[in-house]
This record gives structure tokens, C-alpha cells and sequence, in this order.
């Protein structure tokens, strides 16, 4: 048992998350390629986001879609999530970040993580583990995710990592505790925690949280290898890895296409897109995403040139951004 050296209760608490935090980078990459840098560009768009620099819908959309596949980067789960954001109206993500915006601004947490918590794919149900993902983003210094392996740290669940446990235990053993909902209740609970950490030892909720993170991988390897999900050997589940981020840039694409002409004066081309967005919706690979736009873009060919005659974003004009997305073997 690796940790047992390791824990903050043998290296003390400041030396522990000095040390965690140093190898957060090493150990986001080892849980999932790319995981480091696609949190640092969550953190500098959310920043963004509570500050309103980024509050029309599709941006939103997009910002919740990336957190969402930021959560649950593995393939079937990243489809799932990315399913479940986008049938999310624009209407209800406008209110739920409205007061998400308000709730921040008093500093009332409860309201924050219900109003995110509202959406689907975001806690709709009870659960609030994606929720403090987005709240995460928006406000570092203040949330932190709840990730069951964090949970199972702070309860000292199998094994006796902090002097006594900071929270009560979801479960037995560390895998019941993944399968353990956590309510607004507790996600509260946990947050009051990794606060007190936080200001104990000079850091964020975020950093906090991090290290946590980093640390559990001497209690349960963050390498998934042949993929718990879906049975996969490492180089299926990279395969299709690529293929649901290939998706999502595909998804963000169209999208820049269907909110543009949302905005059109015209009531035939609001109806186009609404169109185009329902497709979209139901395009679940990036092959159904291409063939969906060349099939429109096939059957409607004078659609276009009047999309373009009244200064609209049309789909020809994104053809090769979508062209290189879609050949892209990387």
C-alpha cells in the first residue's frame, strides 16, 4: 500500500499538498491524454463566463459541453454527456446560468449548484458530481469537484489517510462510493471540507480538490488501461477517444451555423436552422454529422447562395473547417 507513506497524515497536511499538487499535470495526463491543458483552457474560458465576457447561448452551450466531456472523458460516457447538454433549450441554459450569475454574485452556494443542477447531464435527478465541475470552472477559489475518489480520501474509506475522517463515509469500500449519488446535501458537506483545507494550508478549493485527485492514485491507478467501461484495450478506447472529440469540434462547428441564422430577420431561414439543430441532435458519429450537411448541402443548393446574399454564415462556408475536423487522424 503505496500510501501509507504517502498520506497526509505521515507527510502533514502542508507538505502533502505541496507535494500532490506538483504532480497534478503527471497524473490529470495519466487518467486521460490531454486532460492537463483541456483544464487550463476550461479554467481561462470560465473565468470568462462569471465574468459575462462569454453569456450568449451558444457559447454557453459550448462551455458546458466542453466541462461535461472534461468530466467524463471516456467515449461512451462523452457521448452520453454531450446528448444530454444539447437537448438542453437555449431558454433553460439562459435561466439556469441567469441564476447561477446571481447566486455567485451573494455568494450563495446552495442556489449555485440547484440552478446548474437543473439542466440535463448536470445533476437533474439528484446527482450534483458534473454540476461542481461548471461551478468549479467558473470560480476556482471557492468550489472544488466532488469525484468519488475524493470522497473516499476525506472519509478515510479503506484505509486511514487523514488523522480522522473529515467526511462520513458513502460506502464500505471505495467502488461502492462511485456508485454513491451525491445530492446538493452533500456535495455542500464536502465543499465545507475542502474549504477549511484550502484556507489551512494556503491554497484553493480548485488545488484542494487536485490534489486529492493526484493523490488517489496510490489508492486506486487513475491509468485505465483496458477501459472499465466498455472492455476496450488501450488502443480502441484512443480510437475512440478521437473520434467522440472529433465529434464534439464538429458539433461546436454547425453550431456557430445554426445560431447565426437563429438571429436572421427571415422566419424561412430561423426555421432552417432550427432544422439543422434538430439533425444535429440526432447525429450521434461524426460520419452522421458529415453525411447530414452534405446531404443538405446537396439537396438545397441555390439555399446557400441566398444564405450568403443576406450576410448569413452558411453551411458551404464551414465545409472545410468540417472537411479537416472529419479527416483528421490524428
Amino acid at each position: 500500500m503505496s500510501w501509507l507513506r504517502h498520506s497526509p497524515r505521515e507527510l502533514g497536511h502542508k507538505e502533502f499538498f505541496r507535494r500532490y499538487l506538483s504532480t497534478a499535470e503527471e497524473k490529470f495526463e495519466k487518467y486521460f491524454p490531454g486532460q492537463w491543458s483541456f483544464t487550463k483552457r476550461l479554467e481561462a474560458i470560465g473565468q470568462r463566463v462569471a465574468s459575462r465576457q462569454i453569456a450568449d447561448d451558444a457559447s454557453l452551450m459550448l462551455f458546458l459541453i466542453d466541462v461535461a466531456v472534461w468530466k467524463e472523458p471516456y467515449e461512451s460516457q462523452a457521448k452520453d454527456m454531450i446528448g444530454l447538454v444539447i437537448d438542453n433549450s437555449y431558454a433553460e441554459i439562459r435561466s439556469a446560468f441567469y441564476h447561477v450569475w446571481h447566486a455567485l454574485s451573494r455568494h450563495l452556494d446552495k442556489e449555485a449548484v440547484d440552478a446548474i443542477g437543473s439542466l440535463r447531464g448536470f445533476g437533474k435527478g439528484g446527482s450534483r458530481k458534473v454540476a461542481s465541475a461548471v461551478l468549479r470552472f467558473l470560480d476556482p477559489s471557492r468550489f472544488a469537484v466532488v469525484d468519488y475518489r475524493n470522497w473516499a480520501v476525506l472519509s478515510n474509506t479503506e484505509g486511514q489517510y487523514f488523522e480522522k475522517p473529515l467526511l462520513e463515509p458513502l460506502a464500505l469500500t471505495i467502488e461502492e462510493t462511485r456508485a454513491s449519488p451525491i445530492d446538493t446535501r452533500r456535495y455542500l458537506e464536502y465543499l465545507t471540507v475542502v474549504r477549511q483545507l484550502a484556507a489551512q494550508n494556503g491554497i484553493s478549493p480548485a488545488e484542494v480538490d487536485m490534489a486529492l485527485f493526484a493523490f488517489s492514485d496510490e489508492i486506486r491507478s487513475l491509468y485505465i488501461g483496458t477501459s472499465v467501461y466498455e472492455g476496450r484495450d488501450t488502443a480502441g478506447g484512443a480510437e475512440d477517444v478521437h473520434e467522440t472529440l472529433k465529434r464534439q469540434r464538429m458539433v461546436e462547428v454547425v453550431m456557430r451555423v445554426v445560431n447565426d441564422n437563429k438571429r436572421a430577420r427571415q422566419a424561412w431561414l430561423r426555421n432552417s436552422a432550427v432544422k439543422l439543430e434538430v439533425g444535429l441532435k440526432k447525429c450521434r458519429t461524426p460520419y452522421e454529422i458529415m453525411e447530414m450537411c452534405l446531404n443538405m448541402l446537396r439537396g438545397t443548393p441555390t439555399m446557400d447562395l441566398k444564405i450568403r446574399a443576406l450576410g448569413r454564415l452558411s453551411l458551404a462556408d464551414v465545409k472545410d473547417e468540417l472537411d479537416r475536423i472529419y479527416y483528421d487522424t490524428k
